[in-house]
C-alpha cells in the first residue's frame, strides 16, 4: 500500500487531488461529528501540498424506484434533499476559508472543475449513481478521469466493495490518506502487539453483530467487559431475568459462555421491567479493570446514553479511561463505534493524546475480526 504522506509535496503540487472522504452524517450529528472533522483535516493537509482537490463522498442509502440513463437514479425530492451533500459546501468553506465549488452532477463535472480558478470541489452524493454501490467499473472510470491522484481517506466504508472505494483504483495511481493510515496504524498496533493486560468494553444491542470482534477479543484480551444488550443476552443465558430488556438469540452466546475473562453485570439499573444500565457494584468492579489495563478497547455503550439518567454506567467509564490515560501516557486506548465516539466528543473536549477516536463502524468491526476490506485490497493491489 502506498502512502500519500509519502509523496513529496513538489510530486503534488499543481496535481488534482481525488479525495474520498466520509460525510455519512446525520443533519442533527454534523456539528458534533468526527468524520466531518477528520475530513476537514484531510482536505486542508491536501491544499496545504498546493494541490486541487476534488471530493468524493456519500451520504445515506437512496430508496432508488428505477436508473434514468448514465448510471443515475430517480429518487425523491425529499430524498435528494435530505442526503445532498450540497449542505457542506458552507461548512467546508467556514472551516477551510475557501471558496467551495459544489458539483451537481459528477457525470458531467469535467467542465465545471476544468473551467474554474477556484482549487476545492464538492461532488454531490456518489449514491445517486447506480454505478458506485455496484462497483462498475464504467463509473469508475468517469470518477478517475476528473483527476491525477486518488486518495482513500474514507476508513469508516473502506469495507465497501464500491466504485469510489476500490473500482477507481484500477484508473489512477493510489494511495491512503493521512487520517486512514493513522486508523490502520493504530489497529495493527493492537492486533500485532497487544500490552497486558489488555481490556475490551463491549456494549451495543447485539451479540450476533459483533461475533467476528467477540472471537477476537477472547483469544487476545486479557477481560470483557460487557453492557447493553450484549451483557442482557449473557444474563439471559444464565439464568438471570432479563424482563423486556433488548437482548439478542441466545445461541449467539453459546460459544462463548465457557471462557471466564467475560465479565457480566454484577448489578443493573432496572425501569419498567427493562435493564437500562450497569449498577454502582458493576461501574466499581469494571473501574477496578480499566486501571490496572495497558491496552483498553470500548465498543459500544454499557447504557442507553441517548437518555439522561442512563448515561451513568458509560459516563462513569470513560471517567476511569481518561483519569487512567492521563496518569499513564504508556496506555493505549482505542474507541470505535458510532454510539460510543459521539458520547465520549460530547462529554469531553480534550481528549489524551493516547486515546484514539475511530471513525470505523462497521470496517472498524471487520478490520479487527480478522477479514480483508475490499478498499484496502484495492489500494494494496495498485500500481503506477
Amino acid at each position: 500500500m502506498k502512502f500519500f504522506t509519502q509523496l513529496k509535496k513538489s510530486e503534488v503540487k499543481g496535481k488534482t487531488i481525488l479525495l474520498r472522504v466520509d460525510l455519512d452524517i446525520h443533519s442533527e450529528d454534523v456539528s458534533q461529528s468526527l468524520r466531518l472533522e477528520r475530513a476537514i483535516q484531510s482536505i486542508r493537509y491536501t491544499r496545504n501540498q498546493k494541490a486541487r482537490v476534488i471530493i468524493l463522498a456519500h451520504r445515506g442509502r437512496p430508496v432508488f424506484k428505477n436508473t434514468i440513463s448514465n448510471f443515475k437514479f430517480l429518487i425523491s425530492n425529499k430524498e435528494k434533499k435530505e442526503l445532498s451533500l450540497e449542505p457542506f459546501v458552507k461548512i467546508l468553506e467556514k472551516e477551510l476559508k475557501e471558496k467551495v465549488v459544489f458539483v451537481p452532477d459528477v457525470l458531467n463535472g469535467k467542465d465545471i472543475i476544468s473551467q474554474s480558478s477556484y482549487s476545492i470541489f464538492l461532488c454531490e452524493n456518489l449514491r445517486f449513481y447506480e454505478g458506485e454501490t455496484s462497483n462498475d467499473l464504467a463509473f469508475a472510470k468517469k470518477l478517475a478521469q476528473l483527476g491525477d491522484v486518488y486518495v482513500n481517506d474514507a476508513f469508516a466504508n473502506s469495507h465497501r466493495a464500491h466504485a469510489s472505494m476500490s473500482a477507481i483504483t484500477r484508473f489512477i495511481p493510489s494511495y491512503a490518506g493521512m487520517e486512514l493510515s493513522r486508523e490502520i496504524g493504530i489497529l495493527d498496533r493492537i492486533l500485532k502487539k497487544p500490552k497486558h493486560p489488555f481490556v475490551a468494553i463491549l456494549g451495543g444491542a447485539k451479540v450476533s453483530d459483533k461475533i467476528g470482534l467477540l472471537q477476537w477479543f477472547v483469544r487476545f484480551t486479557d477481560t470483557i467487559l460487557t453492557g447493553g444488550g450484549i451483557a442482557n443476552t449473557f444474563l439471559d443465558w444464565c439464568g438471570y431475568e432479563v424482563g423486556k430488556s433488548i437482548r439478542d438469540n441466545l445461541s449467539s452466546v453459546q460459544m462463548f459462555v465457557k471462557y471466564p475473562s467475560i465479565q457480566i453485570p454484577r448489578d443493573t439499573i432496572i425501569e419498567n421491567n427493562k435493564i437500562y444500565d450497569i449498577g454502582s457494584k458493576t461501574i466499581a468492579f469494571y473501574a477496578q479493570e480499566i486501571r490496572r489495563a495497558r491496552m483498553i478497547i470500548w465498543n459500544g455503550p454499557v447504557g442507553l446514553t441517548d437518555v439522561k439518567k442512563f448515561q451513568k454506567g458509560s459516563r462513569a467509564l470513560w471517567r476511569a479511561i481518561q483519569s487512567h490515560a492521563r496518569s499513564h501516557k504508556d496506555v493505549l486506548v482505542l474507541i470505535g463505534g458510532g454510539e460510543t465516539v459521539s458520547f465520549v466528543r460530547k462529554e469531553s473536549k480534550k481528549i489524551p493524546q493516547n486515546i484514539f477516536l475511530s471513525t470505523g463502524g462497521g470496517a472498524l468491526l471487520e478490520y479487527m475480526s480478522g477479514k480483508k476490506l475490499p478498499a484496502l485490497s484495492a489500494l494494496d493491489k495498485n500500481k503506477e
